[in-house]
């Protein structure tokens, strides 16, 4: 059972297959209208992207998103994608730090107002005690995940890095390593 619904970070390897679907969710709390986390590979005009949206009826506003500029456009790629929430952080945006292949996401589409920072001190749903969290799936039926899903971890109470769950290997690439000594 999760201890710290502000803190905690998740590490996954995804290869998405179809990347029509508008929401594809890699994972997501069963929530739905302001009761809902939710982190997914969102497609919009034909852009392929990722979003995540946290909602919190008594924050403001309840719901907030980022959405990136990334573009996924490789069907045949792994992706290492780490989510490190901490809204214990100071620093607003140091709050949720999220990294692809080793590199960290920034900046995010503020242009559309999905920029924006978790709230100090906000707990959220994905590791929060009586969530029903799910892995390549939402509440809604038309975002289900079309891919694979590997080396899912959910670290509770630290933001980690993604050194922690990978590595360059002998040509740079990053590649997974074995995850130990987490608690």
């Amino acid at each position: 059972a999760p201890t710290n619904g502000k803190k905690y970070t998740v590490s996954c390897w995804v290869k998405v297959c179809q990347a029509e679907n508008t929401r594809q969710t890699i994972y997501s709390t069963a929530g739905g209208d302001e009761n809902e986390d939710i982190v997914v590979i969102y497609q919009t005009g034909g852009v392929t992207t990722l979003r995540l949206t946290w909602e919190n009826s008594a924050g403001s506003p309840a719901k907030k998103s980022r959405r990136s500029y990334r573009m996924f456009r490789d069907p045949s790629a792994w992706y290492h994608m780490v989510f490190a929430w901490d809204s214990t952080q100071g620093t607003a945006a140091d709050r949720l730090k999220v990294y692809v292949n080793n590199e960290l996401v920034t900046p995010w589409r503020a242009d559309i107002g999905e920029g924006l920072d978790p709230d100090a001190d906000e707990v959220f749903r994905w590791n929060a005690s009586g969530e029903i969290c799910q892995v390549g799936k939402a509440r809604q039926a038309t975002s289900e995940f079309d891919g694979y899903i590997a080396e899912f971890h959910n670290i509770d109470g630290q933001q980690l890095t993604p050194s922690s769950f990978g590595e360059a290997g002998t040509y740079g690439e990053w590649k997974p390593k074995e995850v130990t000594g987490m608690t």
